[in-house]
């Protein structure tokens, strides 16, 4: 039986972070000019793996990401959402009409298949950092 994979994705922590940069404390907040697609790891496709990352980035002036760290509930896909934020980019935050940066800027990622779909609430509380692949 063939199993379409699917991967749900959404930059969801641009409104909620905490920290010392608010999204209420900007004219505009940072925006993807093009969302960070990953590849579904073709390994973990092979085997029916499905998985949960989240990746924690700051957005500089330039409408950069930087210190990009990555979370996932399997190795496997590490890599591929790595390689996916540093294809992104952004329009910086706005603040008093000048560029800002915007930090803990938040990127949940969901791979899974048509006929399953983990509850992303269980699988947050599995996700293990992907310390060797973080970029910065």
């Amino acid at each position: 039986m063939s199993r379409l994979a699917w991967i749900r994705y959404g930059l969801a922590g641009l409104a909620a972070s905490a920290g010392p940069a608010m999204a209420e404390d900007f004219d505009r907040d940072a925006e993807p000019h093009n969302y960070p697609a990953p590849e579904y790891p073709p390994m973990a496709a092979y085997y029916g793996v499905p998985g949960y990352c989240e990746t924690r980035f700051s957005v500089s002036e330039a409408g950069v990401p930087f210190e990009i760290e990555v979370a996932c509930t399997h190795p496997v896909f590490c890599q591929a959402v790595v390689v996916a934020m540093q294809k992104v980019t952004f329009s910086p935050a706005i603040r008093a009409g000048q560029p800002t940066k915007r930090t803990n800027v938040v990127w949940p990622v969901s791979f899974g298949f048509t006929d399953e779909q983990p509850e992303p609430e269980i699988l947050k509380r599995m996700i293990l950092p992907c310390q060797s692949l973080a970029v910065s």
